[in-house]
Order: structure tokens, then sequence, then C-alpha cells
């Protein structure tokens, strides 16, 4: 787990993400919609939340510089407390039960996970350039709360692209106590990820026959990988004056370099918000197919699925149809039909007229174009056959041709000499 955290954290530019095991042979398959455990990312814009706290420095030759503040939201100025100017990201991560303050619209999720908030400088070069934060620094921030769900999806393989589409979500385990938390008047659901007393257990309206559980032992160590990973996290892109809060100090190890090894990943990533999406959509790849993968290096064979992790789908194969369309094989149709007929009319003709067939022998137009060329031939020919080809030769041996000038015999027959 700690691996498919660290893979969405450095995935915010990733163009092509991993997809769940699957087997479709032709390319293009279908399942029919299922449930499963998903590991999710609420997150939000907060970066109208974060001022610039700036003053001029009198050893700087009075340079104004600044530090990230914030002074509506409780949550983001117990994080941004005692920053200074060279701090270029601050990240923190929480329990749900310790940020209940900024998870008033999430007051319904049980398995909360951890709340997860950063800011952080968006023109990094123009920053460290300067050394410091500025007053024309621009920045961003934002916060995510990771939970989990029993989702209702919807798979399909086309051309061999996977897609993926969530139809139904729970969000609410009915063995939760009601209600653990409640701040100024409203009521949360949440999880405490210590408390060993039951597990989750999730029944969607959407799978009635089945219901969902999550020990306690599993939801703590999600809980955990998170917190762990993402808490006191600090880039310092400048010099730091001392002294800072311990927490920090251990932060950023003697202001040169980035707690978490990631840090300067996420400090040039486009996108911090879709690296966290990210990382619930890793967590939520490798809580659904650990099975198949402990299976597929056990065994060396990578298209092997584990059984209890197996969805029955369809398998669409390409089949080729001919449609005829019979108002443009009209016209071949009238010349076949045409030619059959003149075919027929001719071989009946030239069975009255006792000719030959033409292919059966080149002496065909020889001995039959004019047949009444002289009486002599005449009746030297009457006693032969000239409908079979051996008649024909017979006859071409008591004969001589030769060509003449009349135009329109053009040659003559006489006997053999």
């Amino acid at each position: 787990m700690q691996a498919a955290i660290y893979s969405g954290l450095l995935s915010s530019n990733t163009v092509t993400l991993p997809t769940l095991p699957f087997i479709c042979p032709s390319g293009n398959c279908t399942w029919d919609p299922f449930s499963t455990i998903s590991v999710n990312a609420a997150c939000s814009d907060i970066s109208s939340e974060v001022t610039l706290n700036c003053s001029k420095s009198v050893n700087d030759n009075n340079t104004t510089t600044c530090n990230f503040a914030s002074h509506n939201d409780t949550l983001l100025a117990d994080m941004l407390n005692n920053t200074s100017s060279g701090f270029f990201l601050v990240m923190e991560s929480y329990l749900p039960r310790d940020s209940l303050s900024a998870l008033l619209a999430y007051n319904n999720i049980t398995a909360g996970l951890a709340t997860v908030q950063w800011v952080r400088v968006t023109d990094f070069l123009i920053a460290q350039a300067s050394n410091a934060i500025t007053p024309d620094t621009s920045y961003e921030a934002g916060r995510c709360l990771f939970y989990m769900s029993v989702d209702q999806i919807q798979t399909q393989v086309t051309n061999g692209g996977y897609n993926e589409k969530k139809v139904q979500t729970c969000v609410y385990s009915s063995t939760s106590k009601t209600p653990p938390y409640t701040l100024n008047g409203t009521n949360f659901a949440f999880r405490d990820p210590w408390d060993e007393s039951d597990d989750l257990i999730f029944q969607p309206s959407f799978a009635p026959d089945r219901n969902f559980s999550v020990t306690w032992e599993d939801f703590y160590g999600l809980a955990s990988s998170i917190i762990n990973t993402l808490s006191d996290s600090v880039f310092v892109g400048a010099a730091v004056p001392v002294p800072v809060v311990t927490s920090l100090l251990n932060a950023y190890n003697n202001f040169t370099e980035a707690s978490r090894p990631w840090a300067p990943m996420l400090m040039e990533a486009d996108n911090v918000t879709k690296a966290m999406e990210n990382m619930a959509m890793y967590m939520t790849i490798a809580l659904r197919s650990n099975d198949t993968e402990l299976l597929q290096v056990s065994t060396h064979n990578s298209s092997v699925l584990a059984p209890d992790q197996i969805v029955q789908g369809v398998v669409w194969v390409p089949t080729q149809f001919v449609i005829v369309r019979w108002g443009f094989i009209a016209l071949p149709v009238i010349t076949f039909v045409l030619a059959v007929l003149f075919l027929s009319s001719v071989i009946a003709r030239t069975r009255q007229l006792h000719v030959g067939i033409w292919k059966s022998s080149p002496l065909t137009l020889l001995l039959q174009m004019q047949p009444g060329c002289s009486q002599k031939i005449e009746g030297l020919l009457a006693g032969e056959n000239l409908d079979t080809a051996s008649g024909m030769d017979n006859a071409a041996k008591m004969v001589e041709v030769k060509a003449v000038g009349n135009p329109v015999l053009g040659i003559e027959l006489f006997p053999r000499r």
C-alpha cells in the first residue's frame, strides 16, 4: 500500500494511469455492474483562505518578504503558524476527528481515513530566484478528505482501452456508533481508526444480498499509511531563520531539504489535487487486485486472476455481415440474364444448322463460314460430320485453302490435289 501511495503522489503529470487486471481476448468486452470497496478523495480549492503576511527585512536591504497565513480557517492557520518566507510547500495530514471544522460537508461519511491540506508556491522558479516568498508570489492551497466506500461500477474495454464509471456509492457503515462526534450542533459519522470495538460493515442498497466488511486492522493500516506519509511535509526553497517549531525542524532537515522524498516533485507538479486523486485510485487498485498480483507473482503467470476477484463478463468478437443492396445489383443481373438468353439462342440456332462448337476445334470457322462455296467441295464433304472435331479434322485433310481477292469471301476451298 505504501508503494501505491508513492505512485499516486508522483503521477500528477502521468497521461496513462494503471487499470485493474483484466482479461479481454478480443479487445472489446463488457461487464455487468458490480460492487467493490474503493478509496476516494474529496478535494476542494481553499486558496481563497490563504493570505500573505509580508514585512520588510532590515538586514536585507529593506526587501519585502512574506510567509503564508490564514485568518478565517483555523485548521490552515494552525498549519501555517510559525512558517517563514522560505517555506515554498507546506503539507499536513490529520485524522478526521481532529479536523471536523473543515469537514462539515462530509459529516455523513463513516470510513474517513485522513484529511490532507497543503499550500504551495506555483511559480517555483521565480520564487527560488528571489530566495523567498514576495508579495508578487502566486500560490495555491487545497484540502482533500480520503475515505472508504462501497461503489457499484460499470466497466468496459473498447479497442483494448479500459474504462470505468461509478454508478452508485455507499459511504455509511451501519455498525458505526451514532454519532461518534459532534461539533457546534453538527453530528459526524467518522469512525475513529483507533476504535477496536467492531469492524466496519457496509450494507449498500444496490447490493442487498451482500455485506462488505472492513476489519479494524485494515482500516487502521490504511489511515496510518496516509497520515504517516503526508504529515509534517515541508519543501524549503531558501534558507530559513531559526528558531522554528520542533515538528518543522525535523521536517525540513537543517533547512535545506524536503522532509519527504516526493516533496520536490509535488512542488513541481502541474496539479497537486490530481496527484491526491491519483493516490486514491492507486490505493483502490491495490485493494482490488492484491490477491491477483500475489498469485501472478507466485505462479509466474501474468494472465491469471485470483478466484475471489473474478467478475464474469462478455467478450465481443467482430463478425462480418454481407448486406445486399438490390438496387445496386440490378444492372449486373439484367446483363447476366441477357447474356444467358443470347447464348441459349446461339446454341439453339447453331444446332439447327449443324455447326460445331467453336471451342472444340480451330477449323470450325474455316469449314463452316460458307458451307456452299462450290459443288465440288460440297460433294467432297457431304459424307463428313462437321459437327465434331474429328469430323472437321478429316474434312481438312481433303481440302486446300486459297486466299483470293474477293472482298466478300477472302478465302476459297479446293479439293486437295
